[in-house]
């Protein structure tokens, strides 16, 4: 199984004191095995724009 955290301006605190302010975009990709073997996984990952067109592509054994 396959998770991602998001970190946007949802989860963090925005100081709205600052004139210009950025948010950090981040995500963590969580995986899970769940049986009693070890396993090697190759996961692949895209970011796409709203069109669903790949702006990048990433694999991590």
């Amino acid at each position: 199984m396959i998770s991602c955290q998001e970190e946007s301006w949802l989860t963090q605190e925005a100081n709205m004191n600052r004139q210009h302010f950025a948010f950090e975009k981040s995500i963590t990709l969580n995986e899970t095995n769940e049986t009693l073997k070890d396993r090697e996984i190759l996961v692949k990952w895209y970011l796409r724009n709203a069109k669903a067109e790949i702006l990048e592509a990433h694999e991590i054994l």
